[in-house]
């Protein structure tokens, strides 16, 4: 899973709940999360995933009070072969690994 680490600053404000907001084009905005300021200072983890991130370019900002970060820019790109090479990979390479352990101890014979 895809995460990306976010902190906003509010030097004027000590404390409050806001909201970190997302956009897919940089004018509708819609709500993300709801986060606790302490001291001006706030800050989270949060996934990346296709409720709210599209391919191309995303947009965040978080906002507290009409206080308003800048606008962050997040964008994301999808290889579609290597993400499907990625997933079956396992399936792929386990039957390699038990087919070359399995010649290697026959050769040993």
């Amino acid at each position: 899973m895809l995460w990306l680490i976010w902190n906003a600053s509010f030097p004027t404000v000590s404390s409050g709940m806001g909201l970190l907001q997302f956009s897919q084009n940089g004018s509708d905005w819609s709500n993300l999360v709801s986060f606790q300021v302490v001291q001006g200072e706030a800050g989270g983890r949060q996934s990346i995933d296709s409720s709210w991130a599209r391919m191309g370019q995303n947009y965040l900002r978080a906002i507290l009070d009409g206080l308003q970060t800048p606008i962050a820019q997040l964008s994301i790109f999808t290889n579609y072969s290597i993400t499907l090479l990625e997933i079956l990979s396992p399936f792929i390479g386990a039957p390699i690994f038990a087919l070359v352990l399995f010649w290697a101890r026959w050769k040993r014979r």
